[in-house]
């Protein structure tokens, strides 16, 4: 499972460069609201972190396979 974060200035910004990025299978898992911090806090907007995710998939002669492996090994047997 690949899962990245992404940081805008609005939560539909980050979702849509997560799936820009990721792709239309990307999974939103977490939104959040970051605060600036230090003395800048005062010039600076508040950004939203959201974290996505994708399942990683394989090849097998071909066929996609989700990457688990009990799956593969019964593949790998029966060819």
């Amino acid at each position: 499972m690949i899962v990245k974060k992404f940081q805008a200035e609005t939560e539909t910004e980050a979702i849509l460069k997560a799936k820009d990025e990721l792709g239309s299978g990307a999974v939103v898992l977490n939104v959040k609201t970051l605060k600036q911090r230090g003395v800048f806090r005062l010039f600076k907007k508040d950004v939203v972190e959201v974290t996505a995710a994708l399942e990683e998939k394989e090849f097998i002669n071909g066929i996609i396979i989700k990457s688990q492996p009990w799956k593969i090994k019964v593949l790998i047997v029966d060819l």
